[in-house]
């Protein structure tokens, strides 16, 4: 997942997301939460890929 699409999901721009990254600066308490659930989201869907996954 790149940057932008990260940006977009959480509401923020992607600028704010390199700065993030680099360390300038901490996400806010709210934007922490906006990325555990998206992080949560994603962990669902890849378990319910792999366990569905067709066997070849």
């Amino acid at each position: 997942m790149s940057q932008p699409d990260i940006a977009g999901l959480i509401g923020v721009s992607t600028y704010t997301v390199q700065r993030w990254e680099d360390g300038s600066v901490s996400p806010s308490g709210e934007n922490l939460k906006k990325m555990s659930k998206l992080i949560d989201e994603i962990e669902e869907s890849l378990s319910e890929w792999k366990n569905n996954r067709p066997t070849l």
